[in-house]
């Protein structure tokens, strides 16, 4: 039984997957989730291809959501230690002594060190803030490593279109402590460059003040996904 899983939501990814993909293989006792959310651009016979040259890949279809989709793979798994990774994101070569240590240290909970494929001071900026732990700075795009038994204890990722990590974030701070590993994750920065680094983020802290004074989830994914592609 792999003791590992990574599982990775993915909707249209076939630009980033398979290097993310050949991150994790050489990676020992550990199985690799694609969870699709119904892409149409080649992600999904991409992922069956992948899948079927590599034993330790599956491939799950499921509803369309980052919550959703990374419930239905951790449910998928019966491995101990779950790893949840956006598919524009690539861990540094350390992962599997990084992992090592966060099993010997007995961490419930942790997320990368976050940087940007992008040399932009805004991003750079974010990514240097990304080390305070609050719900406007700790988000998934730094991934989770957490405990299966701690994942369920804080209910796992919410099945909703928005802030599903800000959610499960929050209740493992309940919990414990969400700690910071010493070792670097790169994340695409095209959610950015779309309408630019600090409107981008001026946008999300607009949309968490208004979930937070009681404007519905459903709403303010509406509104997030306007004129923008999912990242």
């Amino acid at each position: 039984m792999p003791q590992i899983a990574f599982v990775i939501p993915v909707l249209n990814e076939r630009h980033f997957l398979a290097r993310l993909v050949d991150r994790l293989l050489p990676l020992a006792d550990a199985e690799i989730l694609l969870v699709d959310g119904g892409s149409s651009d080649g992600t999904i016979e991409l992922s069956q291809r992948i899948a079927a040259a590599h034993a330790q890949v599956r491939l799950i279809r499921s509803a369309r959501g980052r919550g959703v989709q990374m419930r239905r793979g951790a449910a998928a798994s019966s491995a101990q230690t779950l790893v949840f990774l956006h598919a524009d994101s690539l861990p540094a070569d350390e992962l599997e002594a990084t992992l090592r240590g966060f099993q010997a240290a007995g961490l419930q909970a942790a997320t990368f060190r976050l940087r940007f494929d992008s040399e932009h001071p805004w991003l750079k900026l974010f990514a240097l803030a990304a080390r305070l732990d609050t719900p406007l700075t700790r988000f998934g795009d730094q991934g989770l490593v957490i405990r299966r038994a701690f994942y369920e204890e804080c209910g796992g990722f919410a099945e909703v279109p928005l802030f599903e990590d800000v959610l499960l974030f929050g209740e493992i701070r309940r919990r414990a402590k969400l700690a910071y590993l010493d070792a670097e994750i790169t994340t695409s920065a095209r959610r950015f460059a779309e309408r630019g680094p600090l409107r981008q983020m001026l946008r999300n802290i607009r949309l968490y003040s208004a979930w937070k004074l009681g404007r519905p989830i459903a709403e303010l994914a509406k509104m997030y996904q306007k004129g923008a592609r999912q990242k």
